[in-house]
């Protein structure tokens, strides 16, 4: 409330000019000058100063409601904004679509919710930074983030692995080359066990989008030297819906480290490869409006984010969520 409106506001709780005057240390004149050129701007007279005690006019009552309610809502305002800084209430909207996120996500947001139960965790798996610019969410998780009004936090690095069913046709003629699933999720790979010829995967079909998302684009790039069998498309950005066709043997995909740590289900029935080749390692980055680095809630959750991220291996080896 500006201070002409906590003036009038004054003269109305008081019911006198005097007594306003000096319950909010001011002298007389200077109050009621700067009621009346508040009743000028507005164009109507707010108290009907022929009445003792003062009293409203029919718009000052008008008027007056307004000012209750916007006191009202200041003080909403004022309560819920120190809510926020002692972590006592709120609510935070993180976007995510990848297979990473959905693995990290339910960590931190478990170990967060744990330290501050009354903030409100809400995660959006059909995000953009299209959402992030126009705040409908508050950070996103991205492996290449290009808005420059937003800030970029590294996390952790992932690696990427070929997997394919042991019953797929083409699986047999490539079994030597894999590595096994505790290799990776204990990153205890050497660097014979890497497969530098992208050529083994001549004759095997990958699932992908088709939709350029960035497993797409770098599967691109890795065979594109190498004559390779027919993608099969899938128009679904949902991995857990790929990996899952990998599994009925229609063909291969590529999966990240962290993906895999968090859903051991039939690993023994697959074959997973290792790769030799930079557009196998993809660094994940959590986003969010540079405007936005002040607020306490948001940059709670990133410090716990980053604790928790800090240790990759920790990450790999905890099983404690896993897909349905």
């Amino acid at each position: 409330m500006e201070l002409p409106q906590k003036y009038v506001y004054a003269v109305w709780e008081y019911k006198s000019f005097s007594k306003a005057a000096k319950a909010l240390f001011v002298s007389q004149p200077s109050l009621s000058a700067t009621v009346a050129k508040l009743e000028n701007e507005l164009g109507f007279k707010i108290f009907d100063r022929s009445t003792h005690p003062i009293s409203l006019t029919a718009k000052g009552t008008v008027y007056m409601n307004f000012l209750r309610e916007t006191s009202e809502l200041e003080k909403i305002l004022a309560h819920q904004l120190k809510a926020t800084d002692d972590m006592n209430s709120g609510s935070l909207t993180i976007g995510c679509r990848m297979s990473s996120g959905y693995s990290i996500f339910p960590i931190v947001c478990g170990e967060f919710s744990r330290k501050y139960p009354n903030i409100n965790v809400i995660v959006d798996n059909d995000s953009s930074e299209e959402k992030l610019k126009m705040q409908t969410i508050d950070l996103l998780l991205s492996f290449a983030p290009q808005i420059t009004e937003c800030a970029a936090i590294p996390l952790f690095q992932e690696r990427l692995f070929i997997a394919i069913h042991k019953n797929h046709p083409q699986a047999r003629e490539i079994a030597a080359f894999a590595v096994p699933y505790q290799a990776i999720v204990s990153q205890s790979i050497s660097a014979e066990q890497e497969i530098t010829d992208m050529s083994v995967f001549s004759d095997v079909p990958f699932i992908v989008t088709g939709m350029g998302t960035d497993s797409d684009r770098r599967l691109a790039m890795m065979v594109k030297n190498h004559k390779t069998s027919s993608c099969i498309v899938i128009n679904t950005k949902n991995f857990d819906i790929r990996y899952r066709l990998m599994k009925e043997g229609l063909g291969a995909v590529l999966v990240s480290d962290v993906f895999l740590s968090n859903y051991p289900q039939d690993s023994e029935n697959i074959y997973y490869f290792a790769l030799q080749n930079p557009h196998a390692y993809r660094t994940l980055y959590i986003q969010h409006l540079k405007s936005m680095g002040d607020n306490k809630i948001l940059s709670k959750f990133i410090e716990a984010m980053l604790t928790i991220c800090r240790d990759k291996a920790a990450i790999l080896q905890r099983k404690n969520f896993f897909f349905a």
